[in-house]
């Protein structure tokens, strides 16, 4: 059975200038010679434009149509497209999973088999996996040859599964049958970016604090500044941009933990003596924050004051982090990256602890 799914996806971008989409000049792609086709196994994959992709350019031909002499496509310049159609036609399709997608309604789950369930969720990642690599695809073309810097790619992950099928407008046509909406079990697989902790809230105790704070001029803690913005790099999938972000809050951290007077006391006069080291403040300095992470914290904190786990975690994401900077990695796995973040806001609450 042959089965076919449309819709119509918003090209991401951020609005850091005026027509922040990608942007034709006194042409569009709207010709049947002009859309894109790729066959992968069982699929055949179309991407197309149309007027409705372009809506500035489809004003103006409106105002064409009422009699009004305005400029033809081939007249305007910086045209703005902000979606593409994207159509899916797959063959040697099960029967019975089409006809489970063809009953399927919202929120329908109870009285359906498990594999029917589990065979719908991978179907529903494959053409999410589909779509996600053909249109970043074209936006990497037009962020990188065109420059369009404005321009932002798709995730990779399965978080918003569902929400995003449902954001595209996804409707799926089965054999003779018309179009009709695409349904999924949103609320059964759906993944949100979770903060690392759980101590986010604020509390009756805390809000005399909060209340000299708002009426003070100073500004918030670095390290915590640092850390919340790479979690909010994280959540919009700018991972390699929060390791950066939460290593620098580390350094921070580390920068003022070596400064404070408190953080001496870890240092007793029988192991600098042992160590050969006068001044932990001066070693801290000289070893670095690699050095400091892999060799000396390990041995002026017991395992109660820093875990195994807080240490090698943050010593994997200063790994990580320097094969960004320094190797042009371009891949961050965004499971490791959240267990990053989750491990160095722990290490960085530890060192201020010393403050």
């Amino acid at each position: 059975m042959n089965i076919t799914v449309k819709m119509l996806v918003p090209i991401p971008a951020r609005r850091l200038v005026g027509n922040s989409e990608l942007t034709f000049h006194q042409w569009l792609p709207l010709e049947v010679t002009d859309v894109i086709f790729i066959t992968e196994n069982d699929v055949r994959i179309k991407l197309s434009f149309d007027l409705d992709c372009a809506p500035y350019a489809k004003r103006i031909m409106d105002f064409s149509i009422q009699g009004l002499p305005v400029a033809g496509i081939d007249q305007m310049y910086n045209i703005a497209v902000n979606k593409i159609n994207i159509e899916l036609e797959f063959t040697n399709f099960s029967d019975e999973l089409a006809d489970l997608i063809m009953r399927l309604g919202p929120g329908m789950v109870s009285g359906l088999d498990d594999h029917l369930i589990a065979d719908h969720l991978e179907l529903t990642k494959r053409i999410y996996n589909l779509v996600v690599a053909k249109v970043n695809r074209l936006i990497a073309y037009f962020r990188n040859e065109k420059g369009h810097f404005w321009l932002e790619e798709y995730p990779t992950t399965y978080e918003r599964l569902g929400e995003f099928l449902e954001i595209w407008k996804t409707k799926v046509k089965i054999g003779s049958f018309g179009w009709f909406n695409w349904h999924s079990f949103q609320g059964s697989y759906q993944i949100q970016f979770t903060p690392s902790v759980t101590d986010r809230w604020a509390t009756k105790e805390e809000w005399e604090k909060v209340k000299n704070f708002v009426s003070s001029a100073a500004r918030p803690p670095l390290v915590l500044e640092l850390l919340s913005n790479a979690e909010a790099l994280a959540a919009e999938k700018h991972r390699r941009s929060a390791l950066i972000e939460a290593t620098s809050a580390l350094e921070v951290a580390i920068n003022e933990f070596r400064r404070s007077v408190k953080a001496k006391g870890l240092f007793s006069s029988i192991m600098a003596e042992r160590m050969g080291i006068e001044n932990l403040s001066k070693q801290i300095e000289h070893m670095g924050v690699s050095g400091s992470i892999n060799f000396l914290f390990p041995v002026i904190f017991s395992e109660e004051q820093l875990s195994k786990e807080i240490l090698k975690a943050c010593q994997e994401a200063i790994e990580q982090r320097n094969n960004v900077v320094h190797a042009g990695s371009r891949n961050v796995d965004q499971e490791k990256l959240l267990h990053y973040l989750v491990n160095i806001r722990k290490l960085c609450e530890i060192l201020n602890s010393y403050q």
